[in-house]
């Protein structure tokens, strides 16, 4: 099988890659929208900025009334100016209603815009608080996937332990009688009660490991060595060799 087709059949990770995909197209989203919510709050505070004030035409107007009565105008100059400011005053109505237009969509979009920026947040949040327990899936699957592997390769340790401490238990008793070269048996092994593999809370691991020693994978202190030296002297007479 290919890694290609590996990952198509492989569920924990597909749902990851789903999960982070979905993730990343939110996060465009909420971008874009950031940015369309501050491309829309310039425009709407230039066109507030444009917008015509009527403060002026109010000040002319007092102005006005203020010179009538202090004799500085009279009525028919009073009523001529006032017309003048009646003229402008409905002009700035007529662009104020065209910019109070534009306003209010622009109002609206930003409105809209800001409730779609909160419900995308929403349902990023939500994908968020789901990535720990696909996580958890994910690497709970990778674990058991090595730990098939890892269970095998400590049964072939474990075995070529057992295999080679038979063979220095021969050893021993072959060299048992001295010789001008050495003094005492020759042994293979050198620290042989320290072997121990840990063992993983993973279901094959646990199936495996020894009941008396749940948290090893493989210990020298639960082996059977003696069942380990019939089987290899087995193995060397089935070569022809008798005298061991």
């Amino acid at each position: 099988m290919s890694k290609a087709n590996e990952h198509q059949a492989y569920p924990e990770l597909k749902a990851v890659l789903d999960h982070q995909a979905s993730i990343a197209t939110l996060s465009q989203q909420v971008q874009s929208i950031d940015a369309a919510i501050a491309d829309q709050e310039q425009k709407l505070a230039d066109a507030r900025e444009r917008r015509p004030s009527s403060e002026p035409i109010g000040e002319r107007r007092q102005a006005l009334f203020a010179a009538e009565a202090l004799g500085q105008v009279t009525k028919a100059e009073r009523e001529t100016r006032e017309a003048e400011i009646d003229r402008e005053a409905a002009e700035i109505k007529k662009r104020w209603a065209s910019t109070d237009q534009g306003i209010s969509r622009m109002e609206a979009a930003l409105a809209g815009l800001r409730g779609q920026r909160e419900k995308t947040s929403e349902q990023l949040q939500a994908l968020h608080a789901m990535t720990h327990e696909l996580l958890e899936l994910l690497i709970v699957a990778e674990a058991e996937k090595v730990c098939a592997d890892y269970v095998d390769v400590a049964l072939m340790v474990k075995e070529r332990f057992l295999q080679l401490m038979s063979l220095s238990s021969f050893l021993v008793a072959a060299t048992q009688t001295p010789t001008s070269s050495r003094s005492s048996p020759r042994r293979l092994h050198i620290d042989p009660e320290r072997l121990f593999i840990p063992n993983f809370q993973l279901p094959q691991c646990m199936e495996t490991a020894h009941p008396n020693a749940r948290s090893r994978l493989v210990s020298a202190e639960y082996l059977d060595y003696s069942g380990a030296e019939q089987e290899e002297r087995g193995r060397l007479r089935a070569l022809g060799v008798t005298l061991i």
